[in-house]
């Protein structure tokens, strides 16, 4: 008689297919034990995205699109913006210049006319976000003099309006400002706000040099021109106190008047031609922004999907569910054995 040799390989299969049997039945016996309260994350989060699907708000997105004018031509200077290297060749180092201190001040403290009152940029922005009835700045001289609380309201605007905005450019160096907030009015007011102080901004900076060169020649010219005037006048009241004086001092005093009117003279005609010429020269290094498209009611507007919010919410709460049924699958099975390794060791 022939004694067959048992099949190792089948007989592992089958202890393999008993195991996994085995696990899945504890699994169906956790979930048939604790099915009721499986059920409470999800009803948790169904009802939560109920609640957070009332609150949905909608986002009103205002772009103002503008670039340097071509119409002229433009005198390569280190000062101009639109040099390369310059925070107008970089869409978010010229966000982070936007939004610092002392330009950021400058846009949220100019007054503006918003809802049938003139007033700060920032109390509109307090007003129609932050539910104040009154202005919170009475008064702004310099982020210097702002007390600690006034300071902390300021930098959490800033902050705000930073994530409101985005500032991008394409190719052809169209330069490309939107505001995205929940007040479509606010929107428009902000972007174009934003706008005039980014330009004024850069206009200033690319020409302070040559600006203070034109208001020195400026200023100078209107002292040589008092100078002018004032030889002149000597030189005629000379003139009529000496009219009937033929001597050698008197000739030589009206030589005097002479020189000083001369020299006087061509000073002022040398300045005058110095401030004409550095008049030009800052006008044509002075960038001349055009705006190509503004904002205008009615604005794009975007409002969150509701499904997401109960995708994502459910979704958490399955996994929260399925995160429950591993602690206590691993309770059932093999917490037992752990604690009584653990007690024999210790013993």
């Amino acid at each position: 008689m022939e004694i067959k040799e048992p099949n190792i390989e089948q007989q592992n299969q089958d202890d393999t297919l008993k195991s996994i049997l085995k696990i899945i039945n504890s699994l169906f016996s956790v979930i048939k034990k604790y099915f009721i309260i499986l059920f409470i994350p999800i009803i948790l989060a169904f009802l939560y995205s109920y609640k957070k699907s009332k609150d949905l708000t909608t986002s009103y997105t205002a772009t103002i699109s503008f670039s340097l004018s071509e119409d002229r031509p433009q005198i390569n200077y280190s000062s101009n913006p639109f040099d390369k290297g310059f925070a107008f060749n970089n869409p978010v180092k010229l966000k982070e210049y936007s939004l610092t201190e002392k330009v950021g001040s400058k846009l949220l403290f100019k007054e503006y006319y918003y809802n049938g009152k003139e007033d700060f940029l920032i109390n509109h922005f307090l007003r129609t976000f932050s539910g104040y009835n009154e202005s919170y700045f009475g008064k702004f001289e310099d982020v210097e003099q702002l007390n600690t609380q006034q300071y902390s309201v300021f930098k959490r605007v800033l902050s705000t309006l930073k994530g409101m905005l985005t500032i991008s450019s394409n190719e052809a160096e169209i330069y490309y400002i939107t505001i995205r907030s929940s007040n479509e009015n606010m929107s428009i007011l902000l972007c174009n706000a934003f706008y005039e102080n980014l330009i004024d901004y850069y206009i200033e900076r690319s020409t302070k040099k040559e600006a203070y060169a034109v208001q020195f020649l400026q200023k100078r010219l209107e002292q040589l021109k008092y100078d002018l005037e004032k030889s002149e006048f000597n030189l005629a009241h000379y003139k009529d106190r000496a009219n009937n004086l033929v001597t050698y001092k008197a000739e030589l005093e009206e030589i005097k008047y002479k020189r000083d009117k001369q020299l006087v003279e061509k000073d002022y005609m040398e300045t005058a031609s110095m401030y004409e010429n550095a008049k030009a020269k800052l006008q044509a290094i002075t960038p001349l922004f055009q705006v190509i498209d503004a904002p205008h009611l009615p604005l794009a507007s975007e409002t969150e999907s509701k499904s997401s919010i109960y995708i994502l919410n459910i979704a958490i709460a399955v996994v929260f569910n399925i995160v429950f049924i591993a602690v206590l699958f691993f309770r059932q099975e093999f917490w037992s054995d752990i604690k009584a390794k653990l007690k024999q060791a210790q013993e």
